[in-house]
Parts: C-alpha cells; structure tokens; sequence
C-alpha cells in the first residue's frame, strides 16, 4: 500500500470536447483547477477527481447530463457526476449523485486522506459526509465567495475573502 497522501478532489477537470459541448463551464476555472491538481500530483498525492460538467438549467440546457457526457482530462482518473437538470430538481441531483460516487470510492477505496472543495456546490454535501461521518479533513477552497463554515481548513484564492474571514 502507498504511503501517498489520498485526496479526493470534489470537482471537475475536463478535456477540450467537453469544456466546448458545456458552454457553462469556465475554461478559466478548469485550467486553474487542472493546475492545482497537477501541482498536488507533482507533490507526491494521489487524486482522485469526481465531477460535473456545468450546463445550464433546462430549458436552456440539456434536459438529462449523463456520466459519459463529460470526459476527465488526460492524466486525471475519477468519475463524471450525472445528473437531472430541470429546476428544482437539478442541486438535489447534483448532491444525491456526489453522495453515491463518494460512498462508492470508499466502499472500494477506502477512507480519502484529505477531501477537496472550490466554492459552496453541491459537492459540499458529499465533503461535510466525509468529514463528519469518517473524520476525513476537508480542505474548502474559496474561489469567488466567502468561506463556508465548517471545513477543516481554507486556502483562498482571493485576498480580499481572506481578510473578510478573519
């Protein structure tokens, strides 16, 4: 067994085809995000990715996102998160699918050393699960917004969310 530290990382990092067949998701935060997974990768960890790729809400959006829908970017492995994304219907989804691929990668995995999340989404559910049924630590990234209350730890890519934190 490796002594790698094991992340479970709560978001997306999807190739080419995908960010162009999803106009809701941002190139800029999937390159960013691919460039903070490749430096936790270059660092020694094991990551593993689940994800979604972003659309918009149906009627303006696909009705039904399905795994295969959105493809990881080459060198990532994890799962695709599917979901239903008709309003009211679409965080509820989202969370119930992050829950079961989460239970799942423990079931075969095993307990994650550290979970990782960007911003409130609704890969939250799945992260406080982790930590507060298994005591896995997990790390909130805040992107964009403030900081959700309840992770073990924060790294903000904003100065200004910082300074509101403390």
């Amino acid at each position: 067994m490796s002594n790698r530290p094991r992340i479970l990382w709560l978001e997306g990092v999807f190739d080419e085809p995908t960010i162009d067949a999803f106009s809701a998701i941002s190139p800029a935060v999937n390159f960013w995000h691919e460039g903070f997974v490749k430096a936790l990768i270059s660092a020694g960890c094991d990551v593993t990715l689940v994800g979604h790729p972003h659309d918009r809400v149906w009627p303006w959006g696909r009705a039904l996102i399905r795994s295969g829908d959105g493809v990881l970017a080459a060198g990532f492995s994890g799962q695709v998160a599917g979901y239903l994304n008709f309003p009211l219907l679409r965080t509820r989804s989202q969370e119930w699918n992050y829950l079961r691929l989460v239970k799942a990668y423990v079931a075969t995995h095993g307990r994650p050393d550290y979970v990782y999340t960007f911003n409130d989404t609704p890969a939250t559910p799945a992260a406080r699960y982790l930590s507060q049924a298994l005591g896995v630590p997990w790390i909130y990234i805040a992107g964009d917004g403030p900081v959700l209350p309840g992770a073990n730890g924060y790294l903000y890519q904003n100065w200004v969310y910082f300074e509101a934190s403390e």
